[in-house]
């Protein structure tokens, strides 16, 4: 009897568990659930970007003058119209984060110019004891060539803004120009007042070199618009502060001054040089139109300025130094790959 009584405690009592929660129960007889995985998320793959460019480019700037050839002076600028060439890369290693560089180079032809320089003389007279200042007209000519390079490291990262895709980067830009100008001219000098048609050759050759070298943070924004199809608007732009120093030299070599001495016009023998150390501010732009030959190439034409202000230490007519602008722009084909 007692068994019996236990019995239908214990079978009321899980019935009145079952009534109040029968979830419980339900959940008691069912497996345990595994622990929840959370699924990482998916990001985007590392994206290689290669690009090769070509073009036709203008300089302009103040040149030296080769100093001290009397006025209006003598400066044979180089060929306006030259060439530069470019390659340049991209790395994408995560949804928004790359690291991009480029290299360019470029020369602007040498340019040959002549002249008549005056220059002004010791002649003795009769007796040898005393000498007259004589003016003497001669002739020369220069040649003047200039080139320049640069190269950037960026890094950057992909922003919303406006439409299509914008990058913003910042790093360090490297960049130098050289100027360099070989010349030459002569005199013939009279021996003596009494006697103007017995002359003696004075020579000069001399060659003179201007450059600048320097290295600083550059930020720049680049990005693509669509326009509909396989067509698209590229650009890019940048500013920086490049710093180092600007450097001008002149070596000149002189033959006859012990016969006649030059007493004025003409470079005397030796070196003469300038420096000037300080930033430089550089300025860079370039929009284009693309256009998607295929899934991973694209054709791209833009116009590209590229800007030195006070890069170049020169002279004036008077040898008197400054610093000049370098100012680089014109047409160019980019060839661009993705993969």
């Amino acid at each position: 009897m007692n068994h019996f009584k236990v019995s239908l405690l214990a079978g009321v009592s899980v019935l009145a568990i079952t009534v109040a929660n029968p979830a419980a129960v339900v959940a008691a007889d069912l497996p345990a659930r595994p622990a929840m995985v959370t699924k990482a998320p998916v990001l985007a793959p590392a994206v290689w970007n290669w690009w090769v460019e070509g073009g036709a480019t203008s300089m302009s700037g103040a040149d030296a003058f080769v100093d001290p050839f009397a006025s209006p002076g003598f400066a044979p600028m180089p060929k306006k119209w030259g060439w530069e060439a470019a390659a340049g890369f991209d790395y994408r290693f995560n949804s928004v984060w790359h690291v991009n560089g480029q290299f360019r180079y470029g020369r602007n032809k040498a340019a040959s110019k002549s002249h008549n320089p005056i220059a002004n003389f010791a002649v003795p007279t009769i007796s040898t004891t005393t000498t007259v200042v004589t003016p003497v007209t001669g002739s020369g000519s220069g040649e003047r060539k200039e080139s320049h390079w640069l190269a950037d490291f960026m890094v950057g990262r992909d922003m919303n803004i406006g439409l299509g895709s914008t990058q913003a980067k910042l790093g360090v830009r490297v960049a130098s120009i050289r100027g360099k100008t070989t010349g030459s001219a002569s005199w013939n000098v009279p021996v003596t007042t009494s006697s103007p048609t017995v002359v003696a050759a004075h020579n000069l050759s001399y060659t003179q070199e201007s450059k600048f070298l320097g290295v600083g943070p550059r930020a720049a924004l680049e990005g693509s618009v669509p326009l509909g199809g396989a067509w698209s608007f590229d650009y890019n732009v940048g500013v920086a502060a490049l710093f180092g120093d600007r450097k001008f030299t002149q070596t000149s070599t002189y033959s006859g001054a012990n016969v006649n001495p030059c007493i004025s016009g003409c470079p005397a023998a030796g070196t003469t040089n300038s420096n000037s150390a300080g930033a430089v501010f550089n300025l860079d732009a370039q929009p284009g139109i693309s256009y998607a030959i295929s899934r991973n190439a694209k054709l791209t034409a833009s116009y590209r300025f590229d800007g030195y202000w006070n890069a170049m230490r020169v002279s004036d007519v008077n040898g008197n130094f400054s610093n000049a602008n370098r100012f680089y722009q014109g047409a160019f084909l980019r060839l661009g790959f993705t993969n």
